[in-house]
């Protein structure tokens, strides 16, 4: 014979989920990748502050509108959107940014600004794959292995590489 209250229950436990999932975490998500996006930016800046960047140049400009777009767009990110737009070859192979970095004259400086950009795409990595019913339990199994067995670092790099030039000029065309 069939509980109908635990039915009851557990129907009413599934929909409070869905409406945590799709409610709240979508935003806590969101607001996550953006705060890190904001420190990372804020890492540049003091570096531009310490005199390492020229605030007058138009490489940091692009850099700090790298940094602006992936803040804005961060709540249109999906990643249906990212994976779409990452096989659909966009005309645009290499982002603004990417060339900008390439011209800081300084190696140090260079190597500390694209740490600060993968910082802030990691994020947003992160975020995509938390917001999505489908790719939540996968990812966080997956980074829960790549963390046993020390290889995060490799696995954001590769994610990075294969997605993180298609986030950046997705954002540079929102």
């Amino acid at each position: 014979m069939i509980n109908y209250a635990d039915v009851i229950a557990a129907l009413v436990a599934v929909a409070l989920f869905l409406a945590f999932f799709y409610g709240p975490w979508q935003g806590i998500m969101v607001d996550y990748a953006r705060q890190i996006s904001f420190e990372e930016r804020d890492a540049v800046f003091d570096l531009a502050a310490s005199g390492k960047l020229d605030f007058n140049s138009h490489d940091y400009r692009v850099i700090r509108d790298a940094f602006n777009n992936l803040i804005r767009f961060a709540h249109e990110m999906s990643w249906t959107r990212l994976v779409l737009h990452g096989h659909a070859g966009s005309t645009k192979k290499v982002s603004d940014v990417h060339l900008a970095v390439d011209r800081i004259e300084n190696p140090e400086t260079r190597q500390k600004v694209t740490k600060h950009l993968q910082r802030a795409r990691y994020a947003l990595l992160i975020m995509v794959g938390a917001k999505s019913l489908l790719l939540a339990p996968s990812i966080g199994l997956a980074m829960a292995v790549s963390w046993c067995m020390g290889k995060t670092r490799t696995l954001f790099r590769k994610l990075d590489a294969a997605y993180g030039e298609s986030m950046q000029c997705e954002a540079e065309g929102a």
